[in-house]
């Protein structure tokens, strides 16, 4: 199941979000979606890192 977020976004980076996925061939969607996995990841690594040093 999936569900719906609503986000607000500047003009500037809702250009460049659309310039992006345009030339990717991929949905706003789908970037949106790996760039929160990415920086879930990114933030459970450092918290781990931080844990054992």
């Amino acid at each position: 199941m999936q569900d719906i977020l609503t986000i607000t976004i500047t003009p500037e980076m809702k250009a460049a979000l659309l310039e992006i996925t345009q030339a990717e061939g991929i949905s706003a969607d789908s970037l949106v979606g790996k760039a929160i996995e990415d920086y879930i990841f990114t933030h459970k690594f450092h918290a781990l890192r931080s844990y054992l040093m």
